[in-house]
């Protein structure tokens, strides 16, 4: 619950985010707050932080309908807003560490991988768009058709399948089927 406030309050630097919450919830426009609904649900599922921008059109929707009815001068609320930004990132600063999809795709090239890429646990969009093998949730049924697999959660199906053989110095668990 607590991540998915962060993803609410980063979609609208705090400010933002309780005023145009507000302003959906005063203007009972069904369809504006079953978007906010659904979003705030499929975010609560699987929270990443980049789903944030999705909630700024609704914030700013919400906070337009509030100025236009309670006479809230534009400045205030714009200042309000960015000292919420500037708090939010000095209390929950940007990740900025760079993710190891992009070196652990070029040494499965390397490696001469063919086929699927498996990826066990939660994974975002970075390996797809890094990778240009075939990206796939990791299942035990799909490591016939598989070149290779990236463990970000336990996978140890793999560790007694015959012809896959783990990379060394991988910062994380990474697998390869070795051809006959």
């Amino acid at each position: 619950m607590v991540d998915t406030l962060k993803v609410w309050a980063l979609g609208g630097g705090i400010a933002l985010s309780a005023l145009g919450t507000w302003g959906l919830v005063r203007s009972r426009d069904w369809p504006l707050l079953m978007s906010f609904g659904l979003l705030t649900a499929y975010v609560f599922l699987g929270r990443y932080d980049y789903y944030a921008i999705l909630f700024t059109p609704l914030l700013i929707t919400g906070a337009a309908d509030v100025l236009k009815r309670d006479a809230i001068p534009p400045l205030l609320s714009l200042g309000t807003t960015a000292v919420g930004t500037a708090v939010l990132v000095f209390v929950l600063p940007p990740i900025v560490t760079p993710s190891s999809a992009r070196g652990i795709v070029l040494r499965l090239q390397e490696e001469g991988v063919r086929g699927n890429l498996l990826i066990a646990g939660s994974f975002g969009h970075e390996w797809q768009y890094e990778s240009p093998f075939p990206i796939r949730r990791y299942r035990s049924e799909f490591l016939e058709s598989a070149g290779g697999l990236i463990c970000l959660d336990p996978c140890p199906e793999v560790q007694n399948a015959e012809g896959w053989e783990q990379l060394e110095g991988s910062p994380v668990e990474t697998w390869v089927k070795k051809m006959p």
